[in-house]
């Protein structure tokens, strides 16, 4: 078995940085789950797949099985201080404990948090379609 999965952060930079190269693909070297939910409709990260926590959650391991060929998995929310870091984590205890009952095979899969989350990636990067769209900036402004 290949060692435990463990989540760690990936800064805004790198995340846009893959998105922009045109040598990787969205869903297939990387995926991004957007774990937000009344606040997705204000804006996403581009190529992003929206799955509300408590939906994310409540179904995990059915993610775990269907992710689990993508070499990469960003995890965030708003500011990924609550839902995006727990279901990041949730998803790496689900896939580790997947492997080790030997249920899925050995993969090369590693699990990130995006710091800061969308608030943090739409203030760098809000002018630049490539990488945010759907963007209400109004509503980011004062979003609680």
């Amino acid at each position: 078995m290949s060692s435990i999965i463990v989540p760690t952060y990936i800064e805004a930079k790198e995340l846009a940085d893959w998105i922009l190269d045109p040598n990787m693909k969205a869903r297939k070297d990387y995926i991004i789950i957007d774990v937000r939910d009344d606040d997705y409709p204000f804006g996403n990260i581009c190529h992003c797949k929206n799955i509300p926590s408590i939906k994310f959650l409540d179904n995990i391991e059915h993610y775990v099985l269907k992710c689990k060929r993508i070499p990469k998995i960003v995890f965030h929310c708003a500011m990924s201080q609550v839902r995006g870091p727990k279901c990041a984590n949730r998803y790496a205890l689900t896939l580790n404990s997947l492997l080790e009952a030997g249920e899925i095979e050995d993969i090369d899969q590693k699990v990130y948090i995006l710091r800061g989350g969308f608030m943090n990636f739409q203030n760098i990067y809000k002018t630049n379609p490539n990488l945010v769209e759907n963007l209400i900036e109004d509503y980011w402004l004062n979003p609680y």
